[in-house]
């Protein structure tokens, strides 16, 4: 399939090769990315919990879009990853916790990105960020979350401050164990 993709791209629509092939990679990446995305709805649905899940996933690339940080090398170990993540993140939301505690969280949060974000893998630092930008959007949708807690503490808004909690604890472990692999 891909072969013939790239086949079309090539002597139909002219493209370079180098094009075709990063076009078919691109799609197949966000193949990958989207049949993740189903089957990771689907086990949270199976627990009742679809509308959770995407609601997390909606949080979590505001965020993740602004923090950055690595990817994992197989389907298999992403799809893990994802689905710790999200049980985490469902599991910690299921307690009550004070207001003034989850704004700590969040403030915790908060000063994580300022130091760490956004992490850029190894894989894309050929290409150019705007480091700064990216920090300075990490902090804005954290303090946005943080202000929409404070404004309107409801199971959203929660959901939110857990988020940037998780996010911002990811990034520190990711610290720890891909600085030491270096």
């Amino acid at each position: 399939m891909t072969d013939k993709f790239k086949f079309y791209l090539i002597n139909r629509l002219q493209f370079s090769e180098v094009e075709a092939i990063k076009i078919s990679y691109m799609l197949k990446l966000i193949y990958l990315d989207l049949s993740k995305l189903i089957l990771l709805y689907l086990i949270f649905s199976h627990f009742g919990k679809g509308f959770f899940f995407i609601l997390t996933t909606v949080l979590t690339i505001l965020i993740r879009m602004a923090i950055g940080g690595h990817h994992m090398k197989t389907y298999l170990s992403c799809l893990v990853i994802s689905l710790s993540y999200y049980s985490l993140i469902f599991y910690v939301s299921s307690f009550a916790f004070s207001t003034v505690s989850l704004t700590c969280f969040g403030v915790m949060s908060l000063l994580i990105f300022y130091w760490k974000a956004p992490v850029i893998p190894k894989q894309r630092q050929r290409l150019s960020y705007n480091k700064r930008k990216l920090k300075i959007q990490a902090i804005a949708i954290a303090i946005t979350y943080i202000i929409l807690y404070w404004l309107k503490p409801n199971n959203l808004t929660e959901l939110g401050i857990w988020v940037i909690t998780v996010q911002s604890m990811v990034l520190l472990l990711q610290e720890v164990f891909y600085v030491s692999k270096t």
